[in-house]
């Protein structure tokens, strides 16, 4: 439960669906739930959004690779489970609400883990590149510029939609060892000597009985911030309610948007502005290709006034919070309201347990940065698998596991720190908050090291 904070295998040819009650999921399911078979240990991901496919990708990858290596190898067997359906038909999107209508900033740290998954040149083709970050306060002459080139980039980082991203990553999913389980829903899970015990249900079921279940060697949540399952196992997570929430929209520009990353901040929250690839608007090109995604951090108690304002005075009320810097906005398209906390699970990792992205952390967007964490987490989880099973150990183990965990500790730590400092400093009409942000500014603007350090960062390089 959420407790208010004081301080801060091989894969079939098409995704496989539970059916009707009592069918069985399949026959390579393991139903074992007192022993575990430490030659063909069962790692069960919880939760097919983009985290939850990046890392089931991760770990097919080292697990094809280490049979390459040698044939004798141990075996793993994956199992992603989603709640949601993760085929889209002809007649309706992807339902998944992690590939929805938002976008993603993805930083060069990402970029790098996508390209050894071998996917980046798929994603890249639907991104577009940020090759300048302006930050500026709103009121105050100061503002800052991270340009890709004094880093020798061709890209500070990328912004693709989720629904492309989706794409790419489930595509990629039926190409791996990794077998899904979708739309299934876990109804109960079960602690054991050597894992997990899941009780499963077809998720288009309106009855709450059990199908099937299976053993968990290794069991990941990985179910989003209100996850379901970390509820079911007891753990505990902290809260933060920033009392704000994130309009989230598209919109069109009178100018290029010329691959220009805007970072505002004002008295009630920070306004980004990001270049989107024309060439995801094909359908929309009667509108313009100048286009961007706009994510406006407003107060709570003020959400349904942005909703349901008209398109013509809500452009006005952006333009004087915005400013000139990109042009003119020129129109909006759908608007969606999320609420911002941050989340933190109280334990991340037990024996055979791993809870992971936003189940484990959930990030306020200012930074962009919570993906990008999701899956520096994800990597990281990885080599230290990667590890164990070259040392012969069970992939569960509590060392194992802590050894991620405190490998992680200190960028998790850190991003966390940073993000939560950006929203109470750069959210507040305070006149000493207001000095500490100009003073911030003025300090990237002033000292070049101070500049590389922060861009590192925002970049996910270090």
């Amino acid at each position: 439960m959420l407790t208010e904070r004081q301080h801060a295998p091989l894969i079939p040819e098409t995704i496989r669906t539970l059916t009707l009650v009592g069918t069985v999921i399949t026959n390579a399911l393991n139903t074992n739930t007192t022993s575990s078979d430490t030659d063909g240990q069962h790692i069960v991901i919880v939760g097919g959004g983009m985290v939850g496919i990046s890392l089931a990708l991760l770990i097919s990858k080292w697990v094809s690779q280490s049979l390459s290596k040698n044939k004798n190898s141990r075996r793993y067997r994956i199992t992603l489970i989603e709640k949601f359906s993760l085929k889209a038909t002809p007649k309706a999107e992807l339902k998944q609400p992690s590939f929805d209508a938002r976008s993603t900033a993805l930083s060069a740290g990402s970029m790098k883990i996508f390209n050894e998954l071998g996917c980046w040149q798929k994603i890249q083709k639907l991104a577009e590149p940020i090759k300048t970050i302006h930050v500026s306060d709103k009121g105050h002459v100061a503002n800052v510029q991270i340009n890709a080139q004094d880093f020798d980039r061709d890209a500070v980082g990328y912004l693709v939609e989720n629904r492309h991203l989706g794409s790419v990553l489930l595509n990629e999913l039926k190409q791996s060892l990794v077998e899904c389980l979708a739309p299934v829903e876990v109804i109960s899970c079960e602690a054991k000597k050597n894992g997990y015990k899941l009780a499963l249900k077809n998720s288009a079921e309106v009855s709450d009985s059990v199908t099937e279940s299976l053993h968990a060697d290794l069991l990941i949540v990985a179910d989003g911030a209100e996850s379901e399952l970390r509820k079911k196992l007891g753990i505990d997570a902290h809260l933060t309610d920033y009392k704000q929430s994130a309009l989230i929209a598209n919109v069109a520009l009178a100018q290029p948007h010329n691959n220009i990353a805007y970072e505002r901040f004002t008295d009630t929250g920070p306004i980004a502005l990001l270049p989107l690839s024309a060439s995801q608007f094909e359908s929309q090109s009667s509108i313009g290709d100048n286009r961007a995604a706009l994510v406006w951090i407003i107060p709570r108690d003020q959400q349904e006034n942005y909703l349901n304002e008209s398109n013509e005075n809500l452009l006005a009320r952006l333009q004087d919070r915005f400013g000139f810097r990109a042009g003119q906005f020129l129109s909006i398209g759908l608007r969606q309201a999320y609420p911002l906390k941050l989340i933190q699970a109280a334990e991340q990792v037990r024996s055979n347990l791993v809870v992971i992205g936003n189940a484990a952390h959930f990030l306020h967007p200012v930074a962009g940065q919570g993906f990008n964490l999701a899956l520096r987490d994800c990597h990281q989880l990885v080599n230290c698998l990667a590890q164990a099973g070259t040392e012969n150990k069970l992939l569960g183990e509590l060392s194992v596991l802590k050894q991620y965990l405190d490998a992680q500790r200190f960028d998790q730590n850190s991003t966390i720190a940073v993000t939560d400092a950006l929203v109470k400093i750069f959210s507040s009409a305070q006149l000493s908050k207001a000095l500490v942000r100009q003073l911030g500014l003025l300090s990237l603007t002033a000292s070049t090291s101070v500049k590389q350090r922060f861009a590192t960062k925002m970049m996910g390089m270090g």
